[in-house]
């Protein structure tokens, strides 16, 4: 399974309702800006982009996770490797 990072420029609370809305429990919103989702199918950048309307007016990035490491809360560790 691919997990992916959706990093937006600002904070959104709309985009961050939409990535919990879309993928349910295989999201988990880090932030008010940072979100990592795992679809049940593999997907393109782009699909994930456009889902969130990631743009002009709502700028960020999508990002596939390869590797991770660091120092962040047990739960978001649990999730990943439940996903990844």
């Amino acid at each position: 399974m691919s997990v992916y990072a959706v990093v937006l420029n600002s904070p959104d609370e709309t985009t961050m309702k939409r990535v919990k809305s879309e993928w349910g429990s295989r999201a988990y919103v880090l932030t008010d800006h940072l979100a990592f989702i795992s679809p049940e199918e593999t997907t393109l950048t782009d699909d994930i982009s456009n889902t969130l309307d990631i743009g002009k007016d709502n700028p960020g990035v999508v990002i596939e996770v390869y590797n991770y490491s660091g120092f962040n809360r047990k739960s978001l560790w649990e999730w990943m490797e439940k996903f990844s």
